[in-house]
């Protein structure tokens, strides 16, 4: 009996979580009462991306956002409320994680983005588009990048002052964020006890120019890494 009412209120703890969203890093506290070997696979997962001032707007991240995907995308099974509230969980296969294993800048894919790609790429920027990553039961809401709204939405031969300029010239005003930093707390049972996620290294998000003047395809490398840390955190 009291394990069950711990799970529950474990359970309550993490479904009264406030969401804050922020360019820095997101920190979510108290894992799943699962418990890992070293070296065990540690699997990431993403749910949907929508505007953050949309939150009834939302999309499959991978259906929308075709970064580091695979062919074949795993998806979670849902519990009932889960499946009643819309979610689906896609797995990022591209996140070699495994438990106390630390990587740095370890590569999770290389992409070409064609001129369509970085198009679309960037109105979800100007929208400021959010994603949630989850590990180990932990949530983490992250943007896609960062937008200079007033410098993103000027026309191209337009400033401010009124003479003819390209945004792009002083440097783009869209960036997408290419790192993801993962520092994760274990404690001395092995189970994941906390998650702060960080999204780094923000690129320019414009089509390249080849040398007749039209736009050619962007490449985009995508890394992460992951660095563990003891907490005397324990599960009753």
């Amino acid at each position: 009996m009291k394990g069950r009412v711990w799970r529950y209120a474990r359970r309550a703890v993490q479904n009264a979580m406030i969401v804050v969203v922020f360019a820095g890093a997101f920190v979510a506290k108290l894992g799943e009462a699962r418990i890992y070997s070293d070296l065990e696979p540690v699997d990431v997962w993403v749910t949907r991306i929508g505007p953050y001032s949309n939150p009834f707007e939302s999309y499959d991240f991978y259906k929308k956002v075709p970064i580091c995907s695979r062919r074949e995308v795993e998806h979670k099974p849902l519990r009932l409320g889960e499946a009643l509230r819309g979610e689906r969980y896609s797995k990022v296969s591209a996140l070699q994680i495994r438990f106390l294993q630390r990587e740095d800048d370890a590569l999770m894919c290389e992409m070409t983005l064609d001129p369509q790609t970085v198009a679309d790429l960037s109105q979800m920027l100007i929208q400021q588009y959010t994603y949630e990553m989850v590990v180990d039961g932990l949530p983490s809401r992250l943007f896609l990048g960062i937008a200079d709204l007033d410098a993103a939405m000027l026309p191209f031969g337009n400033s401010s002052s009124g003479s003819s300029s390209d945004p792009h010239a002083q440097g783009s005003p869209l960036l997408l964020y290419t790192h993801l930093q993962f520092s994760i707390a274990v404690n001395k049972e092995k189970r994941i006890v906390e998650v702060a996620l960080k999204p780094k290294k923000p690129v320019p998000l414009h089509a390249a120019t080849s040398e007749n003047g039209e736009a050619s395809d962007l490449l985009v490398a995508f890394t992460y890494s992951v660095e563990w840390v003891e907490k005397d955190v324990k599960y009753s």
